[in-house]
This record gives C-alpha cells, sequence and structure tokens, in this order.
C-alpha cells in the first residue's frame, strides 16, 4: 500500500457508527510504504475517537519510507483512540525497505512528535488489548527545537498486556 504521488493524511481510517459499527477488522500482512503525509497531522492506519472500533488485529504488516521528510506536524503509525480487544503484533516499523534496512530519515527545524504505536484510551470493560512482538527501529529523527519520539505509547486507562515488542537495537 502507497501513495499515488500525493501522501495521504491516513492510509486506512476508520470512523464507523451505531448502524455501521467496525469490529473484529484484519489489516494482515501487508507493506505501508511512503504513507505519512509530513504537511498534515498524519496516520498509517487511524482508528477514530469512537466507541465503534473494537476487536481489529492489525498483525505482521511492515512499515517503511523512502525518502528524507521534512515533518511540519506530528504523525504516528498505528493510532488506536479508544475500544477494546485489540491484537496489534509482529508488526515491524522502521527502516526505507520493506525488511526494515536502511534507515527512516526525518529532519526539521520544528518539533513534531512521531508514535509508532499509539493505544490512547482503550478502555477497561471489554476483553483486554495485545501490542506484543513487534519490531521499532532504523530511524534518524532529528528535532532542532525539541519534539518527543515515542516507540509506544500507551494511555493510563488502557486494559493491555504489552510484550516482546523490540524498540531500537544496539547499533
Amino acid at each position: 500500500i502507497t501513495n499515488n504521488g500525493t501522501r495521504p493524511i491516513n492510509a486506512i481510517y476508520s470512523l464507523g457508527n451505531t448502524a455501521s459499527p467496525n469490529t473484529g477488522n484484519l489489516i494482515t500482512n501487508n507493506e505501508f510504504k511512503d504513507c505519512l503525509n509530513w504537511g498534515a497531522g498524519s496516520q498509517v492506519i487511524g482508528l477514530a475517537n469512537t466507541t465503534f472500533n473494537t476487536g481489529w488485529t492489525i498483525k505482521g504488516n511492515k512499515f517503511y519510507d523512502t525518502g528524507i521528510a521534512t515533518s511540519n506536524t506530528s504523525v504516528s503509525i498505528i493510532n488506536v483512540q479508544i475500544g477494546t480487544g485489540y491484537d496489534i503484533s509482529d508488526n515491524v516499523i522502521g527502516g526505507s525497505a520493506s525488511d526494515n534496512s536502511g534507515t527512516w530519515t526525518k529532519s526539521s527545524n520544528n518539533s513534531p512528535a512521531f508514535i509508532g504505536i499509539n493505544l490512547a484510551s482503550a478502555t477497561t470493560g471489554g476483553t483486554a488489548s495485545s501490542i506484543k512482538n513487534n519490531v521499532i527501529k532504523n530511524f534518524s529523527w532529528t528535532n532542532s527545537s525539541g519534539g518527543t519520539w515515542t516507540g509506544i505509547l500507551v494511555g493510563s486507562a488502557s486494559a493491555a498486556t504489552i510484550d516482546g515488542n523490540s524498540i531500537g537495537d544496539n547499533t
């Protein structure tokens, strides 16, 4: 999955509603290449802040970027805003090639944030979410005036099992 010359705000986005909730969807074994829009608050996979997204599986995907970004806004790769029962596992985020090699490079004079996996508020009361065995590495992320780089961010109200993830490496 890539762009057509213009980078999208979202490669996959789900809102859902009462009549058509998005439950139990699968995003598995895909390759996401050059899918962030560096000029807008972009995310590759965005599950909106509604109660109509639950129980998704996001597994075995590869996320990478072949360009050199000069980001003006904050970006995230997997952005889950609310819900329960998510399985986010075995994904590879980073690098400039599908095998996670090379370097995903961003340099700018401002301070946008990066979040690899964001489980903002997967509320308790349903099936716990799982963030397991993801690899996040091969980044060169430079901000001249601050900003944050976060591998995995889990909100304080989240019910989640987090296990076996790898962020960065010794080289």
